[in-house]
Order: C-alpha cells, then structure tokens, then sequence
C-alpha cells in the first residue's frame, strides 16, 4: 500500500504479514522569488522577457502570476514578457502562487524616435509686389516624425522676408525662401520674385524715362 507521503519502496517483512513504511520527504514551500532584472527601459512597441527563480529549488508550486502597475504604460503576459506601450515608468510584479512571495522589476518606456524624411513647400515660386504677403506651408514626412520643428530663412532679405512660413516683399528684386527641418536638415526651397508697387497706373519711385 503506498500512502500520500510516504516512499513508494515500502517493504513487506515477515512473509507479508507486516508492512514497514518510510515516510518520503515532501517538497518544500516557496521560501523566495527574485527577478533576473530590477530595472529596464524599453522604446514603445519593444518587448523583453523577465526571467524569475524561485527557491528552493525543490519547492513543489513554482507558478507565478505576472502584473503590471501601469499596462498603459507596459504590459506584461503570463510567461513574464514586458511589452513597451506608451512613454512612462510602471513596475512589472512576479507573486507566486504558493506564499505569495513578490518581486518587482521598474520599467521605463521611452517614446519611439521616428526621423524625419523629407519636407516640402506648398509652391515653388511666388510673386509678389512691395509690401505683398504671402503664406507657404511646409509638410514634413513622415506624418509621425517625432520632431517637426522647422527653421525658414531667406536668402535676400533685403528683397523678402519670412516669419513662420510668411513671406513679406520689401523691394524689387528675388530671392529663395528655404525651410529646413530641425531633425536631419531636411530643405525645400520657393523662389521669390518681387516687383514694384504700382501707383496711379505707373511704378513707384521711378521716372517715366525708366520704364
């Protein structure tokens, strides 16, 4: 007869008539559980994978139940596998099962660095009379490039100037207005062509012999 607990290799003695039973020592409760990793930083959408070791090593439940703190910010699966969600810091916990002995790993999600590719101007030329204004819009690619910021500049500003993609004529002549992305140097350019101001069907500050 084999009893919960007991050795299986029991003996029969004196014919079979007596049973002489060793008890088997039984596995031993979950004493600890620690994390191979007390921190981690992740970019959004990339995972990592905690590993958990549980002592004794002969302890007879070694299920663990995984949490996170924040799983919007990460979330963790049953096998322990963290997956990076949004930017900020949670803690990813391992409980055992049996005891309930925690450990915990911090966890800190970056927000995911898309470059910029390419800008463009809505025109590539303008013309405009002094003092004439006029707007050009840059569009930046990706849609989801993580920096946006743009420099304008022109190459005259004696002839036109530029403020946030505004360009203003200030007197006759050309010039190039030039945005440039913060992120990579990215360029495109629009020509400018300025003309005089008319006045009373004529041109302003010059004779009739000039034109």
């Amino acid at each position: 007869m084999i009893f919960p607990g007991f050795d299986a290799g029991a003996e029969l003695l004196n014919g079979g008539g007596e049973m002489l039973v060793q008890y088997a020592p039984e596995s031993a409760p979950v004493s600890s559980i620690s994390l191979n990793l007390e921190s981690l930083s992740l970019l959004e959408g990339e995972s990592a994978t905690l590993a958990a070791t549980i002592l004794p090593e002969d302890a007879y439940n070694k299920n663990v139940c995984w949490t996170s703190d924040n799983p919007n910010v990460a979330a963790v699966d049953s096998k322990g596998k963290i997956t990076g969600v949004t930017a900020g810091s949670t803690t990813i916990w391992a409980t055992t099962e049996q005891e309930s002995k925690k450990a915990s790993c911090s966890v800190t999600v970056e927000s995911k660095i898309y470059p910029v590719a390419d800008v463009s101007l809505d025109k590539s030329s303008i013309t405009l009379t002094e003092g004439g204004t006029a707007q050009l819009t840059a569009t930046v690619l990706p849609e989801n490039a993580s920096n946006k910021n743009l420099r304008w500049e022109s190459t005259n500003t004696g002839v036109a100037t530029v403020s946030n993609g505004k360009v203003t004529a200030v007197k006759k002549g050309s010039a190039k207005i030039r945005v440039i992305t913060e992120d990579g140097n990215k360029t495109a350019e629009c020509d400018v062509t300025v003309k005089l101001k008319t006045v009373n069907g004529g041109f302003e500050g010059i004779g009739e012999e000039e034109w």
